[in-house]
């Protein structure tokens, strides 16, 4: 049996408005890694995310952080079988979510992104990387 999977790979140039706002980003990977509370949420609107700093890896003698950022589906899960028959899926304790994963190097102020499908990861780390900035914003743009 053999099966594929569709993957999006998308390569960006961060850009942020404060002049302080990588290395405030790298100070901020550190204390969290130190600290051992490697994750955090935010809300987009009516979208709900959870990110978790995996580790950090040094590339060329600068800190990358590999980040997993799911976004929490809106829609309820069901199960349904060939006959038509659907029943609420219980998931006690948590929901479902689509991943992402990112790989951030504020050295040389890029994003690597990739998630399953033709969903894309950019708005999610594009919010999630807002976070770190005191105006709430940066810009992703396409190498």
């Amino acid at each position: 049996m053999s099966w594929s999977k569709r993957i999006t790979v998308a390569y960006f140039n961060i850009e942020a408005p404060e002049e302080d706002y990588f290395s405030k980003f790298y100070e901020n990977m550190e204390t969290i890694l130190e600290a051992g509370n490697t994750s955090g949420t935010f809300d987009a609107g009516q979208l709900k995310y959870t990110w978790r700093v995996v580790e950090r890896v040094d590339i060329d003698d600068s800190a990358t952080y590999f980040f997993t950022l799911v976004r929490e589906r809106i829609a309820w899960p069901v199960w349904i079988n060939e006959e038509g028959d659907y029943t609420e899926l219980s998931l006690p304790g948590g929901t479902l979510g689509d991943i992402s994963f990112g790989l951030v190097n504020p050295a040389y102020k890029t994003l690597l992104c990739f998630a399953a499908g033709a969903g894309g990861c950019v708005s999610g780390f594009k919010k999630m990387l807002g976070q770190f900035s005191p105006e709430g914003i940066v810009r992703l743009t396409p190498f």
